[in-house]
């Protein structure tokens, strides 16, 4: 009995989750929403394309299908394009099993070396652009600053070193008269 409670209990908060979800997206998107829906969803393979990615980024073919089945009966939605929406979401819960099936553990010491190299170089990942600018700067501007501390030696040299010979060998001349 128990079990039975649980289980119905946990239906309705997916059913209300997804009605939340589902009310919060109308109303922030609204008109929008039925002009992408409208475009994007025109061919079968958009729509499949479509729902491939929405369960891809949800994790739940079934809050897929209660919004599709929602977005239908609100007349968002051809009963076509649902059909391929729900076909493409069956396939995006199989991928996402098959992509969770995989061992990646080589791959978050490799994304902590990457990260700690782009923070040494001084690259921002939220501007990317710019940072790679920064980047190709300073390697530029360490070309001239090694120009720069040869021009100084060689000031250095001319400047103290010459002078220097120059007095020690008068010196020696004058010791050997």
């Amino acid at each position: 009995m128990t079990n039975l409670l649980n289980l119905l209990a946990a239906i309705a908060l997916l059913v209300w989750g997804t009605h939340i979800v589902r009310t919060g997206v109308l109303r922030v998107y609204g008109a929008p929403l039925r002009r992408i829906l409208a475009r994007s969803m025109q061919g079968r393979g958009t729509a499949f394309i479509a729902g491939l990615g929405v369960t891809g980024l949800l994790q739940s073919s079934t809050a897929t299908a209660l919004l599709t089945s929602s977005f239908v009966a609100q007349g968002l939605l051809t009963t076509a394009a649902a059909l391929a929406v729900m076909l493409g979401a069956d396939v995006g819960t199989s991928l996402m099993a098959q992509i969770f099936s995989l061992d990646l553990s080589w791959l978050s010491p490799l994304l902590i070396l990457i990260g700690v190299i782009l923070k040494v170089l001084g690259l921002d990942p939220f501007n990317i652009m710019r940072s790679i600018q920064d980047l190709l700067r300073a390697i530029w501007n360490m070309g001239f600053d090694a120009v720069l501390w040869l021009w100084r030696y060689f000031l250095l040299g001319a400047v103290i070193v010459i002078p220097i010979w120059l007095i020690m060998r008068l010196m020696n001349a004058a010791k050997s008269r």
